[in-house]
């Protein structure tokens, strides 16, 4: 979905951001699979990586581009995913701190329920100079979005940015820009929160970076 709201700002999104939204037992929603399900405490405290990917393939399922050969239709299956795909994503001492360790638990994960998954990835080095510039991780980001792909976003450290937990995967399911070139804002996913954080400000500010990650279905 992509809509103008002034002429000089654009919205790019997922098409069906609802699909997201997981009920639990009381009616509450999450937007997408919460860490704070897993059963132990090392999870709930490492599982950010494995909690994005299931929501993302969760969205990827919902939205028809994969088949899960399971039922999820709520909370209590969502964690059955999540417990599966812990044994592919999983996370170290350091937890999934890398993009490649995300994207190749991924992909091991589909292979191993019959699917196949195109990734796309972009790394945010820790040095600043090294890093592609704000209009290339913008485009990037447009680029997963335009197919409908929910992106992961591995965030190091936050810098200046404050709403945002640092070593932290979190899901960007929207992007605006402005007329200007440091004019960029995402609308992120992260358990039951949804965020529009200054992409432009991590960008400049990030001591550490990180990166992001989307998958295609094959097809």
């Amino acid at each position: 979905m992509e809509r103008n709201q002034q002429l000089d700002e654009r919205i790019l999104s997922i098409q069906e951001p609802d699909a997201f939204h997981i009920v639990d037992d009381s009616g509450r929603p999450s937007r997408g699979c919460d860490q704070d399900w897993y059963g132990s405490e090392w999870q709930r405290a490492s599982g950010c990586g494995p909690s994005v990917a299931s929501g993302i393939l969760y969205y990827l399922h919902r939205t028809k581009r994969i088949h899960l050969p399971f039922d999820v239709d709520g909370k209590s299956d969502c964690i059955g995913l999540m417990e599966s795909v812990w044994k592919h994503v999983t996370p170290t001492s350091n937890g999934v701190d890398t993009v490649e360790r995300f994207r190749t638990g991924v992909q091991d994960f589909a292979r191993s329920i019959g699917q196949a998954l195109l990734c796309r990835t972009l790394e945010i080095p820790s040095k600043k100079a090294d890093r592609p510039d704000l209009g290339e991780m913008t485009r990037f980001l447009a680029s997963g979005l335009r197919l409908d792909c929910p992106v992961a976003f591995l965030n190091l450290s936050s810098g200046r940015v404050r709403k945002i937990e640092s070593w932290h995967w979190m899901t960007i399911v929207a992007l605006k820009t402005g007329p200007e070139s440091d004019d960029a804002q995402s609308l992120i996913f992260d358990g039951t929160a949804s965020i529009w954080i200054d992409l432009a400000k991590w960008h400049a500010t990030s001591a550490l970076g990180g990166g992001f990650v989307y998958f295609e279905s094959v097809g």
